[in-house]
């Protein structure tokens, strides 16, 4: 005879298997976007919300030009409803490929440089190996480090999602206003905190801020790093000096996933402060594109109204 206890324990177990098949059915039914790297990721998730499965295929903090697409990603790729990707030549050498494999197709893709492309957004000309090449010229691809080109592109990415899932049009849309009004004051800030500042030359750690700097009338006058991951030469570190001597430079930048062991010992000789700007290739716990960007203004005005 079976005992009440081993019915309810029975029934607790058919109930938890029936919520997770409710479950595993929603997951199902919800349109599964795919991004390339953590830039992207920030700019798709205020967008998508909690409505889309987003998933991101480099690890936070990994080099995206060496990436090597596991089965998993293929497999991830292949189950996406949306792929989003920066461009601008950045994950050419192994997107591509493996979007073919995936059995991807152009229209399944949204191109951030592309679309900026289409609306006269001029590319910077790059200079190191992590320049991405098109049509066989080297192009800086930071291009998510100016919010300006972000505004232009989140119309685009809404519209893509809509495109694909329009039973959540008013969340896409709603999500889409939201995101746009506080890049707009965040683009504010900046033009209104920079405008006031007698010094706009500054050093970062390699050329990831040429975008943003152009659009808020900045200058980067040189880089720790010419290539990312190589210590600075001995005619680097003379022309950092130089620059520092030239514009007045009061303090040199890192950033968040490069040790500050060698720059904090170049600042001590020159006599500047060691600061952070963060180009969005790793993440913290609670960030957002917004907060990333707001400390990066500050971190710079700081920096820039140093006498």
């Amino acid at each position: 005879m079976v005992s009440l206890v081993s019915v309810g324990v029975l029934l607790a177990l058919i109930s938890i298997a029936l919520l997770f098949k409710q479950q595993s059915h929603t997951d199902e039914s919800q349109l599964h976007v795919v991004t390339t790297s953590t830039p992207i990721t920030l700019i798709v998730e205020p967008i998508v919300g909690s409505v889309a499965q987003l998933d991101q295929l480099i690890p936070s903090g990994q080099e995206i030009h060496d990436f090597q697409a596991t089965p998993r990603d293929v497999s991830l790729v292949e189950q996406a409803d949306l792929v989003v990707a920066n461009g601008a030549g950045l994950e050419t050498s192994w997107l591509d490929p493996l979007l073919q494999r995936a059995g991807v197709q152009p229209a399944g893709t949204v191109v951030f440089s592309d679309e900026l492309a289409k609306q006269g957004v001029s590319f910077i000309t790059g200079s190191s190996n992590e320049s991405g090449q098109t049509d066989g010229v080297l192009v800086n691809p930071h291009l998510w480090l100016d919010p300006t080109n972000v505004e232009r592109f989140v119309p685009v990415l809404r519209d893509a999602l809509i495109a694909r899932d329009p039973a959540h049009t008013q969340a896409y849309q709603e999500n889409a206003v939201a995101f746009l009004a506080e890049l707009k004051q965040l683009d504010t800030n900046a033009r209104e905190s920079f405008s006031a500042l007698h010094h706009h030359e500054f050093i970062a750690f390699h050329e990831a801020f040429n975008y943003f700097a152009r659009t808020y009338s900045l200058s980067q006058v040189a880089s720790i790093e010419a290539t990312p991951g190589e210590a600075p030469t001995p005619g680097d570190i003379i022309r950092i000096r130089d620059a520092v001597d030239q514009y007045g430079i009061r303090g040199l930048f890192i950033e968040p996933e490069f040790s500050g062991a060698l720059v904090t010992q170049l600042a001590a000789d020159l006599g500047v402060s060691v600061e952070v700007l963060d180009p969005m290739e790793t993440r913290a716990a609670g960030d957002t594109y917004q907060s990333i960007m707001q400390r990066n203004v500050e971190t710079l005005v700081g920096v820039l109204s140093k006498e």
